[in-house]
């Protein structure tokens, strides 16, 4: 139903309204308040578009592809950025064809730093119109195990790729957002909000994206980046977490509980950019209804 009350008006601030977007309510329940865990959950299964959107017959091996495939259905012209150039490059070529859309795919590679803000200026040259929006998903998971018997070298890889290299991709987007008023979506991970014996290194770039998100938060109110931190998901990442040579998407049979799938991460993208322009989601936490960790 469209929500009632008067027409979406300006924020206060700097970015411009979206347009009036529709209500969602949950039926209320007997026996108190539900758990925010059980309420996201909710929330996540009302807003799952409908038969336009079916799920992969076989699971996404990672979270840009699923968010590109939802934002491309859309109707939304893209950008892609990846390390791994032909399967970007195929990706964009599916998406093209599929739905009719603008896609670009750029290789680019994060742990390098020291050039990204001139090969995001280059990227952003490729764009086929204003930027209305950016998904920073790309993540770096190898090099875990005991502090004591840590690896430095896999640390500040992950350091670059984690933590580094987002807050420069959003310091160079931000005008760029500013001018459009487009959304910022960072993906995080429950490793960023609890302790993670074994993966120290991985989880201290989480909990420093973290704070990056906050802080952006606080001082760029009232816009700012949403962070969704997603817990277990059945994706090659985790497999790499788990210590696998080679990278492989399992099958959901053999995990001891039902995973999350990078589709489940891609609708909470594409519902934190989608909020009207009165709602502020900030922070997004999914994590598999019966996980034990």
């Amino acid at each position: 139903m469209q929500a009632p009350g008067p027409p979406t008006t300006d924020r206060p601030g700097r970015r411009p309204a979206r347009p009036p977007a529709r209500a969602w309510s949950r039926p209320a329940a007997s026996g108190g308040p539900k758990p925010f865990a059980a309420r996201a959950r909710y929330a996540l299964r009302a807003l799952q578009p409908g038969p336009a959107f079916p799920r992969s017959s076989s699971p996404e091996y990672s979270f840009p592809p699923a968010v590109a495939r939802r934002l491309a259905a859309r109707g939304h012209d893209l950008v892609l950025t990846a390390r791994r150039e032909e399967r970007l490059k195929a990706l964009a070529t599916e998406l093209s064809e599929a739905h009719g859309t603008a896609t670009v795919a750029v290789a680019l590679d994060l742990e390098r730093t020291d050039e990204l803000s001139d090969a995001l200026t280059d990227v952003l040259a490729t764009l086929p119109g204003p930027l209305a929006g950016a998904v920073l998903a790309a993540g770096h998971g190898r090099g875990h195990g005991p502090v004591r018997e840590a690896d430095g070298a896999a640390w500040e890889s992950q350091l670059r790729v984690n933590l580094l290299a987002p807050m420069i991709v959003t310091r160079r987007l931000l005008p760029e957002l500013d001018a459009t008023g487009g959304d910022l979506v960072l993906i995080g991970s429950l490793f960023g909000t609890r302790p993670s014996p074994g993966y120290a290194a991985y989880a201290a770039t989480k909990h420093g994206l973290a704070g990056f998100v906050r802080s952006l938060a606080e001082e760029d109110r009232p816009a700012g980046g949403c962070r969704i931190s997603p817990g277990a998901t059945n994706t090659e990442f985790a497999s790499v977490l788990a210590g696998a040579a080679t990278p492989r998407v399992h099958q959901v049979t053999d995990w001891p509980y039902h995973p999350l799938l990078a589709e489940d991460v891609a609708a909470a993208v594409e519902w934190a950019m989608s909020r009207p322009g009165h709602a502020r989601v900030a922070e997004l936490t999914i994590d598999p209804t019966d996980a034990r960790y």
